[in-house]
């Protein structure tokens, strides 16, 4: 790394190729490079400040096609309204609450993210107690809906968790190790992250209810 200091009496800044910000071809003027550097200060400067720009930008083109939801990895017990958002078309209403609800997270201090993924895993199954309390309304609307969840972390999880066992250690059937899921037959590699990801993709979600036909594209 190179140290440079921006300030008013030098008026040119070498230019990284990969730069698109700068009029010049092989330079950035003393303004350009206080706004490089104001964005990168606003934006991007925490670990925080990054996953919520990178968020808002990823799921800038996404429309009412898909419904969208949201919930912090510790979202308190019964969830409360300033942690989670339930899943419902992405139209302006629903993204007006949505993006708020992202860029007004902070840091929790502790990582349940096997407890995380197995909430979002009951949700799905239309559970509303225990760790799903506050989880409401059901987020199905048809029985063919595909459902995914995308979960992000800065760390190794820290939570006491026993909930799914292990559903990745046969190289067979949804976890093959052609799939890359499938965690080898290690001894004591039970209630992993990976096996609460295997347990709920491999199991049917919904046995009863409007929703239990299996038709679901693949």
């Amino acid at each position: 790394f190179s140290r440079v200091e921006i300030v008013p009496s030098v008026t040119s800044y070498a230019r990284a190729s990969s730069r698109s910000d700068c009029a010049a071809a092989a330079s950035c003027t003393y303004d350009e490079e206080m706004t490089n550097f104001a964005n990168w200060f606003t934006y991007y400067r925490t670990r925080m400040a990054l996953m919520k720009t990178a968020t808002g930008r990823a799921f800038l083109s996404i429309d009412d096609r898909f419904r969208i939801g949201f919930i912090t990895i510790n979202p308190n017990n019964p969830v409360t309204t300033d942690k989670f958002i339930g899943a419902s078309k992405f139209d302006a209403t629903q993204k007006k609450a949505w993006y708020k609800l992202v860029y007004d997270q902070d840091t929790n201090g502790s990582t349940p993210n096997r407890t995380a993924l197995h909430r979002v895993g009951r949700y799905y199954q239309g559970a509303s107690d225990g760790i799903n309390s506050g989880m409401t309304p059901d987020p199905l609307e048809y029985s063919c809906q595909q459902n995914f969840t995308l979960l992000t972390t800065d760390g190794y999880w820290n939570d006491s968790f026993s909930a799914v066992g292990n559903n990745d250690n046969a190289n067979g059937g949804y976890t093959t190790r052609a799939y890359g899921a499938y965690d080898g037959g290690l001894t004591g590699a039970s209630n992993t992250l990976a096996d609460v990801a295997a347990y709920y993709y491999k199991t049917d979600l919904r046995t009863a209810g409007p929703y239990s036909e299996n038709n679901v594209p693949t």
